[in-house]
C-alpha cells in the first residue's frame, strides 16, 4: 500500500501498543516520516504507593521497549493531556520538546445541533428538585468510586432534611448496577439516586444539557488523563461537580477555565460541605459555566486543525 499510495506520513495510535511497533517498522522500511499518537501513557509510576502500572513486569518491559522506539524514531509524539506529555518528556529528555504536542480531546458540535441550550435553571419549574447527572461507566475501585460521594449525600440529607425532596441524582449507564444498587440500598438513598440504563448517544447529550448539574469522578491514578466526557460537559454548559484529585489534569483544566467545583473523590466530609455549597449555588443560579465562545476552543475541528498543521510541517520539511 505504501508503494502504491506513496503517503507523506505514517500515523500510529496507542493504546494498541503493537500499532506503534508496526508504525516504526514501516517507517524503518520506507523512510516515510512517522507520528506516534498516545491516547494514554504507556507506563506510569504511582508515587503515592510506589508501584508501576502496568504491574506485570513483562508487559511493562515490552511497552517501554516500544515507547523507546517512538522516542528515537518518531518525527512527532502527540498526547491528549499535558500530564501524559510530561511523563514522556521526563522519561526521554533527548526527545525534542517542541515535537511533543498536546491535541486535547473535544466534542463534536454537530452532535449538539438542535439540543436544548437554555441557561441552567431556565427550564426547571420552581420548587422542582435539582438533578445531578453522571453519564457513563463508573468502575468499582478507587479510580471512579462514587462511594464517598454517596456517603456524603446521606450525611447531607441527615443534617439538612430539606434536600431529601430537593435533590435527585442519576447515574446513567454506570455499568455496575448490582454493585451500586446494594450501596444505595444500604444508605437508604433509593428515593434520591437512580441507576438509569444506557441510551443512544444523542439522547445522552440531550440529557446533559437538560439537568441542573453534571458529575465527574476520577481518582488520582488517572491524574494524567482528562475524561472525554468533561469536554461534552463543558459544551452542555451545565455546572460541573468534579470529584477528582487536586493535582490531576482534570482539576487543572477546570481551574484554568474557572468553572466547576473540585472536591476530593474519597473524602466524605469535604464532599458534603462542597456539595451543599454547590447545590445552593445551583438553586441561586450562580454556579459558573463556560461561555459559548470559550466552548469553541474544544470543538474537535480545532484539534483537527492542529493535526493538519503538523502534517503540513512534515510534508514541507520532506519537500525541502
Amino acid at each position: 500500500m505504501i508503494r502504491q499510495e506513496r503517503p507523506a506520513v505514517i500515523w500510529s495510535t496507542y493504546p494498541i501498543a503493537t500499532a506503534h511497533l508496526i508504525g516504526w517498522m514501516l517507517h524503518r522500511l520506507t523512510k516515510v516520516p512517522w507520528i506516534a499518537d498516545f491516547r494514554d501513557p504507556m507506563v506510569e509510576y504511582n508515587d503515592r504507593e510506589n508501584y508501576y502500572a502496568p504491574r506485570n513486569p513483562s508487559v511493562r518491559r515490552a511497552r517501554l521497549r516500544i515507547e523507546r522506539l517512538c522516542a528515537r524514531n518518531a518525527a512527532y509524539a502527540v498526547f491528549c493531556t499535558p500530564g501524559a506529555r510530561r511523563i514522556f518528556i521526563d522519561r526521554y529528555p533527548d526527545f525534542p520538546a517542541h515535537r511533543a504536542l498536546v491535541i486535547p480531546n473535544g466534542y463534536d458540535e454537530a452532535a449538539f445541533a438542535g439540543l436544548n441550550t437554555a441557561a441552567p435553571g431556565d427550564a426547571r419549574a420552581p420548587n422542582t428538585p435539582l438533578t445531578l447527572l453522571h453519564s457513563g461507566v463508573l468502575y468499582p475501585g478507587p479510580d471512579r468510586d462514587p462511594s464517598a460521594f454517596l456517603n456524603a449525600v446521606r450525611q447531607l440529607i441527615d443534617e439538612s432534611p430539606e434536600w431529601k425532596h430537593r435533590l435527585r441524582i442519576r447515574f446513567r449507564a454506570s455499568g455496575h448496577t448490582s454493585t451500586y444498587s446494594a450501596l444505595i440500598a444500604r444508605l437508604n438513598l433509593q428515593e434520591i439516586v437512580e441507576l438509569a440504563p444506557s441510551v443512544p448517544y444523542r439522547n445522552a447529550l440531550a440529557e446533559m444539557t437538560a439537568v441542573d448539574g453534571l458529575l465527574v469522578f476520577q481518582g488520582y491514578t488517572s491524574n494524567p488523563a482528562i475524561p472525554a466526557k468533561v469536554y461534552e460537559y463543558l459544551r452542555a454548559r451545565r455546572p460541573i461537580l468534579a470529584l477528582v484529585d487536586a493535582e490531576g489534569d482534570t482539576a487543572a483544566l477546570l481551574h484554568r477555565l474557572r468553572v466547576g467545583t473540585v472536591l476530593p473523590i474519597d473524602e466524605s466530609e469535604a464532599i458534603k460541605a462542597g456539595l451543599d455549597t454547590f447545590l445552593r449555588n445551583l438553586n441561586a443560579g450562580t454556579a459558573a459555566i463556560l461561555s459559548a465562545k470559550d466552548c469553541q476552543k474544544f470543538e474537535r475541528a480545532r484539534g483537527a486543525a492542529i493535526l493538519a498543521q503538523i502534517l503540513d510541517t512534515i510534508t514541507t520539511d520532506e519537500r525541502r
